[in-house]
C-alpha cells in the first residue's frame, strides 16, 4: 500500500501470475497461465477497519490466440482480528 498525504488514505496496486486448471471448460480464459493486475484506493478508519475500491483485470496477456480477459470492480471492507 502506498500512503497518501493524509495517512488515512492509501493506494494499492498488485500484479500476480497464476495457473488456472479447468476440470470443465466453463471459464474459457484461453490459457492455463493467467495474469492479474489490480489498482485501488482506500481509507483507514480509526478502529482499524479499512474500505477500498479496486479495479482488477485478469487475462493471459496475449500468450494464447484466445484472450477474452475478465474485468472486476470491487468494494472491499477489511477488519483485522
Amino acid at each position: 500500500m502506498i500512503p497518501l498525504r493524509d495517512p488515512r488514505w492509501f493506494v494499492e496496486a498488485s500484479f500476480m501470475p497464476g495457473l488456472c486448471r479447468e476440470s470443465a471448460r466453463v471459464n474459457g480464459l484461453g490459457s492455463p497461465v493467467e495474469f492479474r493486475s489490480l489498482l485501488g484506493v482506500g481509507y483507514r478508519f480509526g478502529n482499524g477497519a479499512q474500505i477500498s475500491l479496486a479495479a482488477e483485470h485478469k487475462s493471459n496477456a496475449g500468450i494464447s490466440t484466445t484472450n477474452p480477459g475478465v474485468n472486476l470492480l470491487s468494494l472491499r471492507l477489511r477488519r483485522g482480528f
